[in-house]
């Protein structure tokens, strides 16, 4: 399990609405990477869900 190593603030644009949370569906207000190797991972998150945010690559 990986912690973000960054984490933008999303906000919204005219004519788009704010994606879904990766954990519990709701809006999205963050995003957060994670560094896995080769490549980074951008989850979105709520502001609830945040503070427990992980990425296991096992998963995926």
């Amino acid at each position: 399990m990986q912690k973000p190593f960054q984490i933008k603030p999303l906000k919204a644009e005219p004519g788009r609405g704010l994606p879904y949370c990766n954990a519990c569906g709701a809006y999205a207000t963050n995003e957060a990477h994670f560094d896995v190797g080769n490549y980074i991972v951008l989850r979105r998150y709520c502001d609830k869900c945040l503070p427990t945010a992980e990425y296991d690559p096992s998963l995926n």
